[in-house]
């Protein structure tokens, strides 16, 4: 249920599942996706779901972002792809691709040079 609140300068419309309140319906409309998990675009690698086609089209790009980087046992060096934020949230799940295979499976989209 949304609940639309009077004021001047005060947000006005306001979610029925946690109360946050918003400027307008389209905010809140963005928002409801994150309650419901049943986002309009969502990544097929990482799975981060976007109300916003260009917000998705940015991550896509992004994702296709060639990094170095290292693996967290054997601290060889290599290159891959993997989305945006995810080697903060994973910092101690990134492998190389051999050790991968020993270790458990990695975001990373692996590049051979």
């Amino acid at each position: 249920m949304v609940t639309k609140r009077s004021s001047a300068n005060a947000p006005s419309y306001q979610c029925g599942v946690c109360g946050e309140t918003y400027r307008d319906s389209t905010e809140l409309s963005y928002h409801s996706y994150s309650h419901s998990e049943e986002w309009p675009h969502r990544c097929s690698y990482c799975n981060k779901g976007f109300a916003i086609s260009s917000r998705f089209e940015t991550h896509k790009r992004e994702r296709n972002i060639i990094r170095n980087t290292y693996c967290r046992k054997c601290l060889k060096s290599f290159q891959g792809k993997c989305c945006p934020g995810i080697l903060g949230q994973l910092e101690g799940r990134i492998f190389c691709e051999s050790c991968s295979l020993v270790c458990g499976s990695s975001p990373i989209e692996y590049i051979r040079s």
